[in-house]
């Protein structure tokens, strides 16, 4: 399940970083996954930092 939530979070982010609209270019990606909400209770889900630019 969290190999999926992290394929799913970085096809997104790529499939928009590709786009010429936003970026034009494949960024660089790093993804922390959190299982956790605020008060502990279970919550999956990605925090990402993406490079502000990228290799076309």
């Amino acid at each position: 399940m969290f190999n999926l939530l992290f394929k799913c979070a970085h096809c997104t982010l790529l499939k928009l970083a590709k786009d010429d609209k936003y970026l034009g270019g494949t960024p660089g990606i790093t993804s922390i996954l959190y299982t956790n909400g605020q008060d502990l209770s279970f919550h999956p889900h990605i925090h990402s930092i993406v490079s502000g630019g990228g290799i076309r």
